[in-house]
């Protein structure tokens, strides 16, 4: 098989989508040739059957470091323009000079590429599968969804979980770098790992954690993320208030590369993850292959967590769950082998590949 995946990144120290990386290597096991059109490319260490092109955003984001913050803000709705066209031509340019190289293709996240291609693949009788797995979407979603031969979800919550061509999937977890290493798990450490976004419901974390301190006082709290917008920006310092102001023992770590994670995980006994409904986030799958107990507002392993399943994201809640909480390996290497057995990344690329 000769596969096209089309993504947003490949860069191995990308904080949020550095794992993709580990995706392609897994698809290049299986298939003659892989070509990757993405937005961006970084750090790279990929087999020899596969080829990156990239549209050029990593261009783009290295001249703006020059660019002072006001010039920034003037330029950036032209650019923006601008570049919408430049990495739409690039794309065509790509698809049409690899017409011959590939006999599928792989959409991670990004419906634009389908609805931008869809039709073309569609006439030249190349099967198109995506990855979408959100609990939002609109018309043009479900156009996208109408163009592939297959739309892959995790959450039953996902927008995209009702398409009559949709198809449940393994979340993806790369069971040889997410595994427990030779660190010192901290004793009542709490952890969240993500993007800082007001969608993530972080604030609940620090307030369920004050609440929580009044009767287990030696509580601590670290953040692993970054801003993506300015939106996030301005959330990141009103959670920046709430713990100057509560004086609570929180971190902020900024974001990390993805390579790093297993060792932050290892070192911590909870990890949070109040992503709504339709987000079945694979953070629950890494922080359990690296030893950490987890409690979600994700109801889709409610089968296998139990109780570390909240049906509502409550301070109250939360907080008492901070409290009751005692972390037990053993319980936590019984969850591990769950999601080793059902959600590990050879199983879903085995799965896209046999289109099973």
């Amino acid at each position: 098989m000769k596969l096209l995946i089309i993504t947003q990144v490949i860069d191995t120290e990308h904080p949020v989508l550095g794992f993709f990386h580990r995706w392609v290597e897994e698809f290049a096991k299986h298939c003659k040739e892989v070509h990757v059109i993405c937005l961006e490319a970084g750090k790279q260490s990929l087999p020899a059957n596969v080829t990156v092109h990239s549209l050029g955003k990593e261009d783009y984001l290295w001249k703006r470091c020059d660019l002072k913050e006001e010039e920034r803000r003037g330029r950036s709705f032209l650019e923006a323009q601008i570049l919408k066209i430049k990495y739409t031509f690039r794309f065509y340019k790509y698809i049409w000079r690899l017409r011959k190289e590939y006999d599928q293709v792989f959409v991670h996240m990004n419906q634009e590429y389908v609805l931008l291609a869809g039709l073309i693949w569609k006439i030249s009788g190349k099967p198109v599968e995506m990855w979408r797995n959100h609990y939002s979407g609109n018309w043009l979603t479900r156009l996208a969804g109408w163009l592939c031969q297959t739309v892959y979800y995790t959450s039953n919550a996902s927008y995209t979980a009702a398409f009559s061509n949709s198809k449940q999937m393994p979340i993806g977890i790369d069971p040889e770098l997410f595994k427990v290493q030779p660190v010192e798990r901290r004793v009542d450490s709490l952890l969240y790992v993500g993007r800082i976004a007001s969608s993530k419901r972080i604030h609940l974390i620090l307030e369920a954690l004050d609440e929580a301190r009044i009767n287990k006082p030696n509580l601590t709290l670290t953040i692993v993320g970054g801003v993506v917008d300015e939106a996030g920006a301005l959330y990141k310092r009103q959670l920046e208030q709430i713990v100057s102001e509560k004086s609570l023992p929180v971190t902020f770590t900024g974001p990390v590369a993805w390579q790093q994670l297993p060792e932050i995980y290892s070192t911590h006994e909870l990890c949070i993850n109040l992503s709504p409904p339709g987000m079945f986030d694979k953070v629950i799958g890494e922080a359990l292959l690296c030893g950490c107990d987890v409690v979600t507002t994700n109801l889709d392993l409610e089968r296998v967590l139990g109780s570390r399943t909240l049906k509502t994201a409550e301070v109250k809640d939360l907080s008492k769950f901070f409290v009751s909480h005692e972390y037990n390996q053993d319980d936590v290497s019984l969850l591990k082998q769950v999601v080793t057995k059902e959600h590990s990344l050879p199983t879903l690329v085995e799965k896209v590949i046999n289109r099973s």
